[in-house]
């Protein structure tokens, strides 16, 4: 399965899909284009909504991949549309979620521009967790090789900042907060995670909740027997 990207033909955004009730409808395997951060009505062009009616119980995977110029969130939503399934909110090109679907029935999936300036995404839906895109003339790859932990996102930052990370094998993942005297200040995430990819936030604060002080502090990511640290400048 490839996705290919299609630059946007105008300045104004032309899917009209920004809510519910104009949702795009979608289709297994059948890779569909939007834009993002272009402006209609003279609002913002934020959020983008899709629809899919599966024929049969099932498990429906849905993902994107968007140009290097926009970070996008994927929340899936069922038929009463008021609270949501499942979030992923990875930082990156690339979102991925699955829901457990009751034939006949209506599921949403909105993409949110979390970040970034105006540009272009694909967005397919399968009955399997794989799906391969085609980006800027390279593949994509869902599950990472190896551990990655990647440069948190703003840096320096204030107030939060993003951390990245991927994992190549189901791990007991912790993620924590250190200073430079080695002292734990935060703790992240603690849990088991299968493969893919997963982003946390970190609000600047320690486990009570009171504000750090400016200053360099140490993202440390460990699963199994490997760790990863990166170095996180806090500027109040």
């Amino acid at each position: 399965m490839k996705i290919t990207h299609t630059p946007p033909p105008r300045a104004n955004d032309p899917e009209g899909n920004d809510w519910f009730a104009t949702a795009t409808p979608l289709a297994y395997n059948v890779a569909s284009t939007g834009h993002s951060g272009y402006f209609a009505n003279g609002f913002t062009d934020t959020y983008d909504y899709w629809k899919l009616v599966p024929p049969a119980t099932d498990s429906i995977y849905v993902h994107v991949w968007s140009d290097s110029t926009l970070d996008v969130d994927l929340i899936a939503y069922g038929p009463d549309t008021t609270s949501s399934l499942v979030y992923d909110g990875r930082y990156g090109t690339y979102s991925r979620l699955g829901i457990s679907a009751t034939a006949g029935l209506t599921y949403y999936f909105r993409v949110n521009r979390f970040s970034g300036t105006a540009g272009s995404y694909s967005i397919i839906a399968t009955r399997s967790s794989l799906a391969t895109g085609v980006g800027k003339n390279k593949e994509l790859s869902l599950i990472p090789r190896d551990l990655v932990l990647e440069q948190n996102y703003p840096n320096p930052f204030n107030p939060s900042t993003v951390v990245q990370y991927g994992l190549p094998a189901s791990e007991r993942v912790r993620i924590t907060i250190i200073s430079l005297l080695e002292q734990e200040i935060a703790e992240l995430a603690n849990t088991v995670q299968t493969p893919g990819s997963y982003r946390v936030v970190w609000n600047g604060k320690d486990q009570q909740g009171k504000d750090m002080p400016s200053g360099i502090y140490m993202i440390r990511l460990q699963a199994g027997s490997t760790q990863h640290v990166k170095k996180a400048m806090l500027v109040r």
